[in-house]
């Protein structure tokens, strides 16, 4: 499967990277090319996502990553790093299931509250385009420190 990379200066001083499955080199995502993306509830890459912006100027990023889960639905991480200091944000579809894994890929599990649908992963992608890095509104975001006590967003079948 082809990976494409982009890497691009705008006239801010913004660094824009992404790696989008399926994608031709250089080529910057059209909204149709995310919405193709997301066409299927299930879909038939396998790889992330991933989108991030840099100010050159203050080396503050963004970076949003998206990967489908095997089950069902998509992960969606958001990652902010200003002075320093990463902060994780997690999608959040349901946290009445925030105690529950359900398989992810080969022997990963994840929280099954976290993933959400096509439509709602392609709002994210689309928001963070439009908004230069900006955190979609759409949809609900937890951090780490909001997963129940002896959850992880990410675990291998061996600990469970």
């Amino acid at each position: 499967m082809k990976k494409g990379f982009l890497m691009s200066i705008t006239d801010a001083g913004v660094i824009f990277e992404s790696v989008i499955p399926n994608q031709a080199i250089n080529v910057r995502p059209s909204d149709k090319d995310l919405r193709d993306l997301f066409s299927e509830a299930v879909p038939k890459w396998h790889c992330d996502l991933s989108l991030s912006y840099r100010d050159v100027n203050s080396q503050a990023s963004t970076k949003l990553v998206i990967s489908p889960c095997i089950s069902s639905g998509f992960l969606i991480r958001f990652c902010l790093e200003r002075g320093g200091v990463v902060i994780d944000y997690f999608s959040l579809n349901e946290s009445k299931h925030l105690n529950r894994y359900v398989l992810f890929d080969d022997g990963e599990y994840t929280i099954s509250g976290l993933l959400v649908s096509a439509d709602q992963a392609l709002m994210a992608a689309t928001d963070f385009m439009s908004t230069r890095g900006e955190m979609s509104e759409k949809i609900g975001w937890i951090t780490e420190d909001d997963i129940p006590a002896g959850m992880h967003w990410l675990v291998s079948e061996d600990v469970l």
